[in-house]
């Protein structure tokens, strides 16, 4: 069905055989894609550059600048954490030699900002790497053979001592910022593991002392995250 200007906008019944179109796309492809690919290509050539020059930034340590590069180029880290806003980082930056929280998140900002301008430009270098996987070879080959043994389990095979302490569900649970007596318990499950911890213990102090600000409360958290080695 048709609408057009130069028919007055009549109505106009067109009838097209499958084949035809097929062999009109074809043709279109072999005329065209490599100048698809070609534009393509200028434009992730042109994007790996805003990379260059946000990186040659971070390297400089240029806050300024590079939240200014950032908010053209590269906006998604904004997203990424509860205090990467950029009004929330250029306070935190004003205070970063005052407390080694601020200092802390500034660091992570950055070492989140390379390590995703990193993936970026491998997954834009990627796009025009053609990979080929030999199936065939994967097929044919032999599995390797799995021996499986089963055995009686006693008390001496477990060493509860020598057992890891991890921290990651109590973290989980206060960084969603719940209400005062949520976190006075799940924080005190953190406070019980890290009671020989005094970074740990002041910073978790800090979050309820100021569970209702932003900023200082995922600061403390950051911190507490760094300490214990927990993303």
């Amino acid at each position: 069905m048709l609408y057009h200007r130069d028919n007055d906008f009549n109505f106009e019944s067109r009838i097209f055989k499958i084949a035809d179109i097929q062999e009109r796309h074809k043709v279109f492809l072999n005329k065209y894609f490599d100048i698809i690919l070609a534009k393509l290509k200028k434009i992730l050539d042109d994007y790996l550059l805003e990379i260059d020059k946000l990186e040659n930034v971070v390297k400089k340590r240029d806050f300024k600048t590079v939240l200014k590069l950032v908010e053209l180029y590269f906006e998604a880290i904004f997203e990424s954490d509860y205090n990467y806003d950029k009004a929330s980082l250029i306070k935190i930056y004003s205070r970063k030699n005052e407390h080694i929280r601020y200092a802390n998140l500034i660091d992570r900002f950055y070492n989140d900002l390379e390590t995703s301008l990193f993936e970026k430009r491998k997954f834009a270098n990627d796009i025009f790497e053609r990979k080929i996987i030999d199936i065939s070879s994967s097929e044919n080959s032999q599995q390797p053979k799995t021996k499986i043994t089963f055995s009686k389990p006693t008390d001496n095979q477990i060493d509860r001592n020598s057992l890891k302490v991890t921290y990651h569900y109590e973290i989980g649970k206060i960084a969603s910022r719940r209400n005062p007596m949520d976190f006075n318990f799940f924080g005190g499950l953190l406070k019980v593991k890290c009671q020989n911890n005094k970074l740990v213990l002041d910073e978790l102090e800090h979050m309820e002392l100021n569970i209702y600000d932003k900023i200082e409360y995922y600061s403390s958290l950051r911190l507490i995250c760094t300490e214990l080695n927990e993303e």
